[in-house]
């Protein structure tokens, strides 16, 4: 067999409609990452609304970040000031920060640190691991973090701070001595070495109790430290040396506490080994630390990531807790929730009293001022390392995400890259109409992900590393227009097999399709000019799509008729004859799925009665063949209890034999079915691989593993290279996923027909394995198959019907036989309003949306709504779609309006097509199809800036 043919199928499908995936993907937007590296001496310039050059101060307004060699040369807001010759990178509306600095972090220290309760010797360096992966920090804007040695312990050791990407990523490997005066210290493990070996004069000793057990006695342990550690010097104890060496030093002293009597303790000891103190936690803080105690404050705010019970003793920190702490240092940090959390600590903590200045410092140049890293980190002035964050908001606003991150002037974090990936855009306009009722103004949001609307709202969800567009207040936002018929793509007349919804796989990279994508027509129902008796099938397509899967939308068929002209009584005998047709070719297709349903129900327990039989049957020859074989070598009376206990232990191979599938995807012409001979030894797995549909006839011998009940098996193909897991879920039935190259993934079952024997030789099936596949499905009549959707309640009729006998002929034998429709054209529609009301039915008015009367232009769709009658609007051209959106505007200038022609584009279109369970809407769960105008939709003097379709922004000319 051809290497995998029959996956090969499915890959075809991807390409569908002549799209070459290798060579016409999107081609990226220059970025600032893709500018050409700066040689040494080289400057390069970052312009942007905001610059904080000063975290605490007031930003420099529409400004430049000028870096050369990762530092900072200066923040200049006059581009004549510019070096001549820079090269500029514009980062447009968003705002610079300073990398943010994490004073502390649970990265090291929480585990394998020894047993020590006095550690002054031990270095949270020695836990550094270079090969980190930072990127969850780098996200959240994080450049410089803090690493704890042991935070359980009463000396917990020196801490060090790093950053997270750059050549030289350590900072400082000796930053502050940490001492933990919370209960977290209280009661450490018992600590015992002992002799090798033991003799009588080293003889095993009892377990040494640490301390401490109370606050009393940490303090009282940490008095003697000092007294003990000084008068030793560098004696042979490894942590009283360490602890001499850092008192002389007269480094920071880092000291967890949080309730009054733990800070004050903290305030002694600072004195008593006068040594600078940083206060980590700090809970009740604004109790002790409003006098002119020298300490510096790293307040750690409570942010609740998930919500156990921290019982009845623990209390939050005051509404004014970091209120009138004078002009000390404080840093913030997350409390309870994720270290790295640092921007929504800052917000949190202006709640808490600490004013905006102080709260934007607290997590970059006053944390760093506390970890001794101020005078590179930390702020944007010259001389500091070029470490900055480019946000979309102020740091402080509730909607602020990170963009980019740059450490030491090189980009280290691309934030629309992870907005790619994860396919999450918060788009933001002063206006955003949703399809129902009045707009949302004042400014409103979109939140897509996934190719569907996840949120609209005022404010909507930031998903982590989601990118926002933000189109500015005097911009509106509308749902993707809707074309209710074009021709793009097709001729008059098209065969009646052909699945017209095919024509919008690859339709974002076909200039045709691109250019009525980008005037707003996300959604186009394409039909040829002229229409079949038995009616033409049509499905609503995407103008930027793909893949075939996300081309059109599958289960909600267009079926049209034409019954304008000719002899009225002809007219609606031939369209009685058409219905009547239709429906006995429906029912034929409802006696099948009946009939089938009962076979399968029958063949269901026949075939698990059949197969626990052969199973039973083939454990019984297992067990006798054990039976005979131990029968030779043991007493008849021994053969009888072993062949007894063989017969319970034994079990069948779950995996080896021969296993059939049938794989069903939209991307294939029909469902394929696949013979599947695995045999294993050990891990080694061998599987026969078929297919009775090949053409070639060959089978192919593949490799792969198998292990718990799994399996896994990649095979190289001219496409890429095809990945198959299987897991054993129940015996004899495995659930098979199938990837190639991550663009199709598929999912099937697979049945093992027949269990391998022991012994039995591994041979794979030449022919066909004939077996019942129930009732045969009626021969399928294209003609019909429209016909039979609307029977089936998978269609919606459009009836091209112009005089009134016409339509009310069409709209009487259509719900006579209880079809849904809609008309076409309508001319006389006024006349029989009272009818077309009574069913309601609607109308895709005429492309002629200008007409004269009596020598005054009207729009025939102003009047129909104005009969309470729902419109919609076609194009009936191929690329001139894109001039409809520009049409209806001039509408509005002879009587439409505006509204009305928003409705008739997005949400009316997609009620009177049976399609808003998927577009027309800004609204959740629906495909995330959006246009960005820069004014009012349908003001002649907007025009479109922007077009999302299926959450993908629509490429520019």
């Amino acid at each position: 067999m051809s290497k995998l043919w029959s996956f090969a199928a499915l890959a075809a499908g991807a390409v569908v409609t002549g799209v070459a995936l290798t060579g016409g993907a999107e081609r990226p937007a220059v970025e600032p990452e893709a500018a050409p590296l700066v040689a040494t001496g080289e400057a390069r310039a970052y312009h942007a609304a905001r610059v904080y050059a000063d975290p605490a101060a007031a930003p420099v307004e529409d400004a430049w970040l000028v870096v050369r060699d990762g530092k900072v040369l200066e923040v200049v807001d006059d581009a004549a000031a510019l070096p001549p010759f820079i090269e500029v990178v514009e980062l447009g509306d968003e705002v610079l920060f300073p990398g943010l600095v994490a004073a502390d972090s649970t990265v090291t220290g929480v585990q394998g640190q020894g047993d020590h309760a006095l550690g002054a010797h031990r270095k949270a360096i020695d836990s550094y691991d270079p090969w980190r992966d930072w990127s969850a920090a780098l996200r959240r804007g994080v450049t410089t973090v803090y690493l704890s040695p042991a935070r359980s312990r009463l000396i917990g050791g020196v801490g060090a701070v790093v950053k997270t990407a750059g050549d030289a990523p350590v900072l400082r490997d000796g930053a502050d001595l940490r001492v933990n005066l919370t209960p977290a210290a209280y009661n450490p493990p018992t600590f015992f070495r002992p002799p090798v070996p033991p003799t009588s004069e080293s003889p095993l000793l009892p377990a040494e109790v640490q301390p401490a057990s109370s606050r009393a006695g940490a303090l009282m342990v940490l008095r003697e430290q000092a007294a003990a550690a000084r008068k030793m010097g560098d004696g042979f104890d490894a942590h009283l040396g360490a602890l001499a060496a850092y008192l002389e030093g007269k480094g920071t002293l880092r000291v967890a506490a949080d309730s009054e009597g733990e800070l004050r303790g903290a305030l002694e000891i600072a004195r008593a080994w006068g040594l600078p103190l940083l206060i980590e936690g700090g809970l009740e803080a604004s109790e002790v630390l409003r006098s002119d105690a020298a300490a510096s404050l790293l307040f750690r705010v409570p942010l609740f990531e998930r919500l156990g019970d921290r019982g009845l003793a623990w209390t939050g920190p005051a509404p004014d807790a970091l209120r009138g702490l004078g002009q000390r240092t404080v840093a913030v940090c997350a409390g309870e929730g994720r270290w790295y959390w640092l921007l929504e600590a800052a917000a949190a903590a202006v709640g808490l009293g600490l004013e905006d200045g102080a709260a934007r410092a607290a997590i970059s140049a006053s944390a760093a001022d506390a970890l001794g890293a101020g005078d590179r980190v930390g702020r944007l002035q010259p001389g500091f390392d070029a470490d900055f964050v480019v946000l979309n908001d102020d740091p402080l606003a509730p909607g602020a995400s990170v963009r980019r991150v740059y450490v030491d002037g090189e980009l280290a974090w691309n934030g629309d890259r992870a907005a790619k990936a994860d396919g999450g855009v918060v788009v933001r306009a002063g206006t955003v109409w949703t399809g129902d009722g009045a707009p949302l103004t004042g400014g409103a949001e979109v939140l897509l992900r996934d190719g569907k609307v996840v949120a609209v709202g005022r404010s909507v969800p930031r998903p982590d590393g989601a990118r926002v567009v933000d189109a500015g207040s005097g911009a509106h936002l509308t749902p993707g227009y809707i074309d209710a018929r074009g021709s793009l793509g097709v001729g008059n007349r098209v065969d009646d097999s052909a699945l017209l919804g095919l024509l919008g796989a690859g339709s974002r990279w076909k200039p045709d399709w691109s250019s009525v994508a980008r005037a707003g027509v996300t959604t186009m129902v394409v039909a040829p000019n002229s229409y079949s008796r038995t009616g033409t099938r049509a499905q609503a397509v995407k103008t930027a799509a793909t893949t075939p899967g996300e081309a059109y939308l599958a289960g909600s068929d267009l079926v049209y008729f034409d019954v304008r002209g000719g002899d009225h009584a002809n007219r609606a005998a031939d369209l009685r004859g058409v219905l009547e047709g239709g429906k006995r070719y429906a029912e034929q297709w409802k006696k099948h799925r009946a009939e089938y349903a009962k076979w399968q129900e029958e063949s269901g327990k026949k075939g698990g009665d059949e197969r626990a039989a052969r199973e039973a049957e083939l454990r019984k020859r297992l067990a006798q063949g054990a039976a005979a074989k131990q029968e030779a070598e043991k007493e008849e009376e021994v053969v009888e209890e072993a062949a007894e206990e063989e017969v319970v232990e034994k079990e069948v191979d779950p995996i080896n034999g021969l296993w059939e599938a049938t794989i069903e995807h939209e991307m294939l012409p029909e469902p394929i079915e696949v013979f599947m001979r695995m045999h294993h030894e050990g891990t080694r797995l061998i599987v026969m691989l078929s297919s009775p549909m090949d053409p070639s006839g060959s089978e192919e011998e593949i490799e792969g593993t198998y292990e718990d009940g799994r399996i896994h098996v990649e095979i190289p193909t001219e496409m890429g290279t095809v990945m198959i897991d299987g897991e054993i879920d129940s015996p004899d039935h495995m659930v098979i996923n199938v990837v190639l190259e991550g663009m199709i993934s598929i999912e099937f079952e697979a049945v093992r027909t027949e269990v391998e024997e022991e012994g039995a030789a591994f041979e794979m099936p030449k022919k066909r394995k004939k077996k019942d596949d129930g009732p045969a499905e009626p021969k399928k009549d294209w003609r019909n198959e429209g016909l039979r959707a609307l029977y089936e309640g998978r269609a919606v009729a459009l009836v091209a019907a112009d005089r009134a006998d016409e339509i009310r002929t069409a709209v009487e034998l259509f719900s006579e036989y209880g079809l849904p429709i809609q008309l076409l054209g309508a001319a006389d529609g006024p006349e029989v309003v009272e009818l077309l009301r009574e069913k309601g039915v609607g109308v895709v008015v005429s492309s002629d949306l200008i007409w004269s009367e009596d020598g005054a232009e009207f729009v025939p769709a102003a009047r129909f709504h104005e009969l309470g009658l729902n419109t919609a609007f076609r194009s009936d051209s191929s690329n001139g779609a894109r001039f409809l959106p520009q049409a209806l505007a001039l509408a509005t200038r002879y009587g439409l309006g505006p509204d009305q022609a928003l409705h008739g584009l997005t949400a009316g279109a997609a009620d009177l097509l049976g399609i808003e369970d998927r577009v027309g809407r800004l609204r959740p769960g629906l495909d995330a199809d959006l246009i960005i105008h820069s004014g009012p939709p349908f003001d002649l003097r907007s025009r479109v800036l922007q077009v999302f379709v299926n959450g993908r922004e629509v490429p520019q000319e």
